[in-house]
């Protein structure tokens, strides 16, 4: 899932609403969240510096290809039709940077029915 999917699904809801952790679908928790981190802040130097298009119009800029090569100052130093080539060129097979929604702790038993709905 991408930040901008997890923005959509999440905008008919009120904003005052708490959110939640459900896990465990066999034996179902509801848990708090503790933040949110990306895999650079604290494992910066497995960051890949690989990353795709943030639009369709960025895409365009580079003859329609989706994924990038980032330099040091964050600019974009080659474009590539896939993320394997790009990962390739790279000559990194480092991880690639994402979000993470930290669990924070148990707040009380769940449902299952959590699982019925999504």
């Amino acid at each position: 899932m991408k930040i901008r999917e997890l923005i959509e699904l999440l905008e008919g809801y009120d904003d005052d609403l708490e959110v939640r952790i459900a896990s465990q679908p066999s034996w179902p928790f509801e848990n708090s969240i503790s933040g949110v981190v990306s895999r650079y802040d604290y494992e910066p130097e497995a960051y890949c510096k690989v990353r795709e298009a943030h639009s369709p119009s960025e895409a365009e800029d580079y003859g329609g290809k989706q994924w990038f090569i980032i330099g040091e100052e964050g600019e974009v130093e080659a474009a590539f039709e896939t993320y394997d080539e790009a990962v390739e060129e790279a000559g990194r097979g480092e991880k690639e940077n994402c979000v993470f929604i930290a669990e924070g702790r148990q707040i009380c038993y769940g449902s299952k029915n959590v699982w019925d709905c999504v």
